[in-house]
């Protein structure tokens, strides 16, 4: 029986639990065959799963606008043999995903197989809906805004060159001054794109917030897993699979899922438009189109 404060061990690797023990990975073969009700059912649970493990059957209908018979076909698809079984998966999820983990630096294949893991986990529920959505979002936009929290602050730099190279204008405020610059300059024609690992970082929400009071862009957020501030505010959101970990008190949790989303977002726009050039704007008065506004 497991304590309070143990942890179950995810999917793989020596002395894991069967994979049985992880909703992500079990369910993972199936996603692609959920049709798109389904699909969004699965992203409403993913985001939504520390509250999700305590729904009835009814209720989680409800909030996803099926009936219980569409709910009761989405877990078989998923390879459950009917709901409380469904139910009892995320709950073994959850209490692993709350639990520190620290990784195993003594085995290369645990922390190589977590590694991908996260990575396949990201990809794996960015779907072609949402994909289309944000090259709907880019094809009206004038320039792109880039904000993020201290721990994204490479992540939203990588941003910068990809999109660059793309065509677009765009910036990355990071200093005050240029947050200040930003709130100033961004308008309704302009797309936001907000990284945070855990979608509640103060500073950003209070930048986000002053921009929405005035402005109205187009947002899109990358955040961790979990229904936060960042996501409900967003217009479109993608999660990134992360574990923290920690050496001798300094972070060094893996940005690679969220690049990784960047790097797709990229790309399926560059396939979409075969490469094409794409105007460049007039950057604004006051602006520098340098590695930051």
């Amino acid at each position: 029986m497991q304590g309070k404060g143990d942890t179950i061990p995810l999917c793989k690797g020596k002395g894991a639990a069967p994979i049985r023990q992880d909703f992500f990975a079990f369910t993972e073969p199936h996603v692609p065959s959920l049709n798109q009700t389904e699909q969004k059912i699965y992203e409403y649970v993913v985001q939504n799963i520390h509250t999700v493990k305590d729904k009835s059957i009814r209720t989680l209908s409800h909030e996803c606008y099926v009936s219980t018979t569409t709910m009761i076909r989405f877990v078989r698809k998923l390879g459950f043999s009917g709901y409380s079984d469904f139910i009892n998966l995320l709950r073994l999820t959850d209490f692993s995903a709350a639990a520190p983990q620290t990784p195993q630096w003594d085995s290369r294949n645990e922390y190589l197989t977590g590694y991908v893991d996260m990575i396949v986990q990201t990809l794996r529920i960015v779907s072609e809906d949402k994909l289309t959505r944000f090259h709907e979002y880019l094809a009206r936009s004038s320039r792109i805004f880039l904000l993020s929290d201290e721990f994204c602050r490479e992540a939203a730099s990588y941003a910068l060159r990809l999109f660059t190279t793309l065509g677009f204008l765009v910036f990355a405020p990071a200093e005050p001054y240029e947050l200040r610059s930003a709130v100033r300059q961004i308008t309704g024609d302009d797309l936001l794109m907000v990284l945070s690992c855990t979608g509640q970082e103060k500073g950003v929400i209070n930048t986000m917030e002053r921009i929405l009071s005035e402005k109205r862009p187009t947002m899109v957020s990358i955040t961790g897993l979990g229904s936060n501030v960042i996501q409900n505010t967003s217009d479109l959101n993608f999660y990134a699979f992360t574990s923290p970990a920690f050496y001798m008190g300094s972070d060094i949790s893996s940005r690679a899922p969220m690049q990784a989303i960047l790097e797709v977002l990229v790309y399926s726009w560059a396939a979409r438009n075969q490469g094409g050039p794409q105007e460049i704007p007039t950057a604004p008065e006051g602006t520098d189109n340098s590695e930051r506004v």
